[in-house]
């Protein structure tokens, strides 16, 4: 999970160069077997390590699939809620969720979240996606070199 917390900022951050590089060619996988593959590993990272399947799903598609970016957010939105939705059941009925952690949890979360979305309103993208790398960035390093 460390080393996923290290790749995916990396990729973020040089997210405008590898649309670029990607915007003028061709897509290098076809059909519903590649997307089915793509769905595949993002349920078994998410399962195993409740990493975002935003940041997993959104470089896929972009590395490997040529649509719009509009369809690329909105399919990667819907396939996130059904996926963690299900994961979570699951988790839930495997007895791995502790109902007042994911509480207290919900009570930060919530109004942080409502703060956060006004927030993203007013700060320029390229600051929350410098944040957003650096927090993913500390935490991957901080997994993989607990000393630190």
């Amino acid at each position: 999970m460390g080393v996923l917390l290290i790749i995916i900022p990396l990729l973020l951050l040089f997210q405008k160069q590898i649309e670029e590089q990607v915007a003028h060619r061709p897509p290098t996988m076809r059909g519903f077997a590649g997307i089915a593959l793509i769905g595949l590993v993002a349920g078994v990272l998410v399962g195993m390590t409740s990493v975002g399947s935003g940041s997993i799903i959104m470089m896929l598609l972009l590395l490997f699939y040529k649509f719009p970016p509009k369809v690329n957010v909105g399919t990667d939105i819907v396939h996130a809620v059904i996926l963690t939705g299900v994961t979570g059941f699951l988790h839930f009925r495997l007895g791995n969720v502790d109902p007042s952690l994911v509480v207290s949890l919900l009570i930060g979360s919530i109004p942080g979240g409502l703060v956060g979305s006004h927030l993203a309103t007013r700060v320029p993208m390229l600051w929350l996606r410098r944040i957003l790398c650096t927090l993913l960035l500390l935490t991957g390093a901080r997994m993989l070199w607990p000393a630190l």
